[in-house]
């Protein structure tokens, strides 16, 4: 086929044609005698100046791919084996890097069309497209779940995907994010930082890098890598929202923390309240209904705790801390039963020591409740909640009162 091409390029340009060919074959001599020698670069100068002269020849786009790939360049490497394959449809050499190339940009729909190329150019690649559409289905499983905030699930769907051998930028990103969903802001930061080191100008690794800090309570650190996100693209949307929302909730962070400190929980809930009215993301919303939850308990405001531990339950389910709030707030308003339920819940979940003394307890306080009148006893002597002891003084007398009385009626 090449000796027909030749003799009639020969027949319409005669020989000027192939002293063009020689200078590009001796410019991709001089490319190879580069890439042996790592300059890679150089090499990259040689071949261009051999496509220059022969733009037809597609080795000359493979080998120009190669050395971008040794620049890490995998962008124009990707350009160029898709112009070598199109140049030659069964260029195996080109297929097999086109595929291995566009898989770890993420470009699923065009590595699927190079793995069905490869397995027809072939036979023993004949695996490759079954197995690429398996990945890249649970890729885009993967992202419907997370746009439906379904993080759980979405991560389980990013983890067969890698499992399945397949792992690249996108995919990472979106399992920081999914991390930072759940609000688990430590995984989120190692995700972010081996993004970052693999490309230092990773702006929306920046940015989630700085939600994930912020989530776990580091201000100072996720306002500096908000910044820097913002320096690297100034126009960047949901940096900008985040280091708006960031400074705007540094003060009310700070009034939460003295508050809980200084167990004034219903000063506490109230800032907790003033935060959730802001544009937070999912994984300090539920942060921050759960804290409001504590504070709820603490001052014996039970419904309202039950409410906000309702909803944490909902945005994240099976909440260990969330789930002994609960329990706490459903004994506080004597509601036996469902603390019961709540803590047999909390033994599936999580069976470990600690959950069976939660069980233990609320079996034993669901005792006391059926003794005969062993509340009504109790509370005579007993401070209840906001009693202080002036106001315990003052129902003990009012009780003895009530008392003589029904003594004088039973009398007469």
């Amino acid at each position: 086929r090449q000796m027909c091409i030749r003799d009639s390029i020969n027949a319409e340009y005669g020989s000027w044609f192939f002293t063009m060919s020689e200078e590009a074959a001796a410019a991709k001599q001089r490319g190879n005698e580069l890439y042996k020698a790592r300059d890679f670069h150089g090499a990259i100068q040689a071949y261009t100046e051999a496509i220059n002269l022969d733009p037809a020849n597609p080795t000359y786009y493979s080998n120009r791919s190669a050395a971008w790939q040794a620049c890490n360049n995998l962008q124009e490497t990707l350009r160029d084996c898709v112009k070598a394959v199109q140049l030659d449809p069964g260029f195996l050499k080109c297929l097999q890097r086109g595929l291995k190339v566009a898989s770890t940009l993420g470009h699923l729909d065009q590595a699927l069309e190079f793995a069905h190329n490869l397995a027809a150019a072939d036979p023993a690649e004949s695996g490759a497209p079954e197995l690429l559409s398996r990945q890249r289905e649970l890729y885009l499983e993967g992202c419907v779940d997370l746009e439906k905030k379904e993080y759980g699930r979405s991560l389980n769907k990013f983890a067969q995907v890698q499992d399945l051998g397949l792992s690249f930028r996108d995919l990472v990103l979106k399992q920081a994010e999914c991390f930072l969903g759940l609000g688990n802001g430590s995984q989120t930061q190692r995700l972010t930082l081996q993004l970052i080191r693999e490309n230092p100008d990773d702006v929306d690794a920046y940015t989630l890098r700085g939600m994930a800090l912020y989530l776990c309570d580091n201000v100072d650190q996720a306002v500096k890598h908000l910044q820097e996100a913002l320096r690297r693209d100034p126009e960047h949307k949901l940096a900008m929202r985040q280091l708006k929302t960031v400074r705007g909730l540094q003060r009310l962070h700070k009034e939460i923390k003295d508050f809980m400190f200084k167990r004034n929980f219903e000063e506490a809930a109230g800032k907790l309240s003033e935060a959730l009215d802001l544009d937070l993301l999912f994984g300090m919303r539920l942060q921050f209904i759960s804290d409001r939850a504590v504070c709820y308990l603490r001052t014996y405001q039970d419904e309202a705790c039950v409410a906000d531990c309702t909803e944490a339950l909902e945005m994240q389910p099976d909440t260990v801390s969330v789930l002994n709030t609960l329990i706490s707030a459903y004994l506080h308003m004597a509601s036996f039963d469902k603390a019961l339920e709540t803590a047999e819940h909390l033994m599936e979940v999580s069976s470990t020591e600690e959950s069976h003394k939660r069980l233990s307890e609320v079996k034993f306080e669901q005792k006391k409740a059926a003794r005969p009148d062993y509340y009504a006893s109790v509370s005579y002597t007993h401070l209840r909640a906001h009693e202080t002891p002036e106001h315990l003084v003052c129902r003990l007398l009012l009780e003895k009162k009530k008392k003589n009385k029904t003594k004088v009626r039973i009398r007469h």
